[in-house]
């Protein structure tokens, strides 16, 4: 029979962790930069602790996911790059506008907004860890699309049907990134805040310094 090759294309997904990469390798990248360890107190993975092979993925650890987003934040910020100048390349509009025509039946306007979606689950290790990275580094691209950057989250209830052991940590690890989510929203208070004084100033995460941006950004995640 004949073989299928699955594999994604390359510029449709970017492997992080190389071959043999071991968790303690990327723990040491980030303990190697002071600016780090401020915005890892808390949460920060003790290497010896972690039984997880991150060749894998994160073993449904959110701290494992956001450690490797933090490690590799200015690989995750070069990959966006590629993506945003492939969106404004030449025959792109006229690509996007033949798909639309295809889905809806109708004829494309002559302006169309860029508008990004991420989509992550909630729920595992890998996509709920970096969410936030990778969020901030569209936010602090200061794209086309400004802040119309959505987000399709996948809840625990998808991964229902796998039951046992597979699914033990995603609820508490949604829950802990919705958490993190309306964090992110409130971070900067309300456009709809009466004082003012108690909106906190716009700062620039070190993930960003990290990645390359230094952008103060006043609102976090999707």
């Amino acid at each position: 029979p004949q073989r299928i090759d699955l594999r994604v294309s390359e510029d449709e997904y970017l492997g992080l962790i190389e071959p043999g990469m071991t968790f303690a390798a990327v723990a040491e990248m980030i303990d190697a930069d002071p600016g780090l360890h401020d915005e890892m107190q808390t949460w920060r993975v003790d290497p010896a602790a972690l039984g997880v092979d991150v060749t894998m993925g994160a073993g449904q650890f959110r701290a494992v996911g956001r450690t490797i987003g933090f490690a590799f934040a200015n690989k995750i910020r070069q990959r966006i790059d590629v993506s945003l100048s492939r969106v404004s390349g030449p025959g792109t509009k006229q690509k996007l506008g033949e798909i639309y025509h295809q889905a809806t039946g109708e004829t494309p306007g002559d302006k169309s907004p860029l508008r990004i979606v991420v989509v992550s689950s909630l729920a595992g290790g890998t996509g709920a860890g970096m969410l936030q990275t990778v969020c901030d580094i569209l936010r602090a691209k200061e794209t086309e699309a400004g802040n119309a950057n959505f987000g399709i989250l996948y809840t625990p209830e998808v991964f229902s049907s796998l039951g046992g052991a597979s699914i033990g940590g995603v609820q508490p690890n949604s829950l802990a990134a919705i958490c993190e989510l309306l964090n992110g929203h409130w971070w900067n208070g309300s456009f709809n805040t009466d004082n003012l004084d108690l909106v906190p100033d716009p700062k620039t995460p070190q993930e960003l310094i990290r990645a390359g941006l230094p952008q103060a950004i006043t609102m976090s995640g999707p």
